[in-house]
Formats: C-alpha cells, sequence, structure tokens
C-alpha cells in the first residue's frame, strides 16, 4: 500500500481517497488501495497495534478484513490510533461527566452527549449556545475534530462546556 501518492494503474486494483484522522497529526487526505486490511492501513499510518474507526463509530474495523469489505469508500473520514477508547471528562458549572468513547468521536457528538439527557440535561435552546473547549485553554474543539486528535498519552481527555459567546468573534 502508498499513502497518498498512489495513481491509479490500468489492472491495478481500485484506489480511494479517505480523511485520515489522527493523535496530534493534521487531516490527511490519502489514497488507499480497496484490497487493502484494514490492519495493514492500521500499521502504515501509525503502528502495530493500531486500530481503524469509521467517522463517530464505536467499534474499531475488523483488521482482517479489506478495506471494500468493512465499507471504506472515496471520501469517507477514518481514525487510526493505538487508543482503543478515549476517556472523556467534561466539566460544567462545578460538576464532571465521565465517558469512554472511540477516538473517532467527534466533537460534535460529544456536545450532544455533554449537553443532552445523558449529560448536564441542558434545554436545546441552552445546549445551542456552548462549545466545548479543552480544559486549560481557549481552543474550541471543533464540531468536526475527532477526540482521538487531542487524546493524551494516556488516551484522555479534558473539555469544559462553555458559553459560546466567549469565542464569537
Amino acid at each position: 500500500m502508498q499513502v497518498a501518492t498512489l495513481q491509479e494503474e490500468e489492472g491495478a486494483d481500485p484506489v480511494v481517497e479517505i480523511f485520515l484522522h489522527r493523535r496530534a497529526q493534521p487531516l490527511e487526505v490519502i489514497t488507499v488501495d480497496e484490497a487493502t486490511s484494514v490492519e495493514e492501513l492500521a500499521v502504515e499510518c501509525e503502528a502495530v497495534g493500531a486500530l481503524v474507526w469509521l467517522e463517530d463509530e464505536e467499534e474499531p474495523l475488523n483488521p482482517t478484513e479489506t478495506l471494500e469489505a468493512v465499507g471504506v469508500v472515496a471520501r469517507c473520514h477514518v481514525h487510526v490510533s493505538l487508543c482503543p477508547k478515549v476517556t472523556v471528562k467534561v466539566r460544567y458549572g462545578g460538576d464532571t461527566i465521565e465517558r469512554p468513547v472511540s477516538p473517532a468521536a467527534t466533537a460534535g457528538r460529544l456536545l450532544k452527549w455533554a449537553a443532552g439527557p445523558e449529560g448536564f440535561k441542558l434545554t436545546d435552546t441552552e445546549a445551542a449556545k456552548h462549545v466545548l473547549v479543552i480544559c486549560g485553554t481557549t481552543s474550541e474543539f471543533k464540531q468536526a475534530e475527532h477526540v482521538g486528535f487531542i487524546a493524551d498519552d494516556d488516551c484522555s481527555v479534558c473539555l469544559d462546556l462553555l458559553p459560546k459567546e466567549r469565542f464569537e468573534g
């Protein structure tokens, strides 16, 4: 498998472009052969023992299957990580909630959880006025970012649920 520069050749297996997410690495668009195994992608992009998820999915893809067999299609988002789960802590109003999620969980999904009935039980109106911010920073955790991107060495993340007005404009 070649990453980023693979050209489709006559008679070669079909190739697809995918969006690759990893810890502390910029988002990349890579080109992969559909016949590549999930495990080969994980090892090439991260390391032996890494797992691969489709965006916002909780379970990793079967490492023995091909990318085509597990539903990796053109322009889809995949996350490759050594963390099998990321422990997410969200702080709001002096309280903290915690939950393990896949590294491919997006900030948008985590915001719905934290503000929703399983979290701090904000009304839809209140929730729309809040954002997730990386603890101890002024860095908003953008809706499409994967939690595995900001996970620390211990596979954990701390987020604050704060009023959006502090970060607008």
